[in-house]
């Protein structure tokens, strides 16, 4: 899934392949079954993305400057790739690129510290992922724990162990009324 910060200019190539003209995008792969090979093209540089993880680009271009890419890594592993070189970038690290020189070596960052795009994109995620209920449903149903969390809460009940309850009105009974 990805997010764009409002006033991002992003073009979808393909279902691997994105350009980010300018603005600031969040990526995140949660998991992955298969080999990925992920690629964000950019006016200084392109990222290629092999691991699951959560990515944030930044692509600036203004008029009087060069432009310039930030690869920021907060969970996962990824490359930052220009014609003059490339640098790995791993969690809680960042580089940045310019199109004259290669990416800079990748430095640790407070990935703790957000902005307000990251705040957002971070309720978005919670929303569809959920946080509750992730704990307590098998790796397969956990990227569909936001409907739990949205729509019911977990209680211990012995001798089951813990237990989802649907939030329903008082008096509701299955079947009684619509469909299930």
């Amino acid at each position: 899934a990805f997010t764009l910060d409002e006033d991002s200019d992003l073009d979808v190539l393909s279902e691997s392949l994105v350009r980010l003209l300018e603005g600031k995008m969040r990526l995140a792969i949660v998991r992955a079954t298969t080999t990925l090979d992920y690629r964000v093209d950019a006016p200084a540089a392109s990222v290629w993305i092999r691991a699951a993880g959560d990515y944030r680009l930044s692509s600036r271009a203004p008029r009087s400057e060069k432009p310039e890419v930030v690869l920021t890594v907060l969970r996962g592993s990824a490359e930052l790739v220009n014609e003059h070189g490339r640098t790995t970038v791993r969690a809680g690290q960042e580089s940045l690129a310019t199109p004259d020189l290669a990416p800079s070596l990748a430095y640790d960052v407070n990935s703790a510290a957000g902005s307000e795009f990251d705040t957002w994109t971070e309720d978005r995620r919670d929303s569809r992922v959920g946080t509750t209920s992730a704990s307590y449903l098998p790796a397969e149903l956990r990227y569909d724990s936001g409907s739990f969390d949205n729509y019911g809460t977990w209680d211990y009940q012995a001798p089951y162990g813990y237990v989802w309850y649907p939030r329903v009105a008082t008096g509701w009974r299955p079947y009684w009324q619509g469909r299930w």
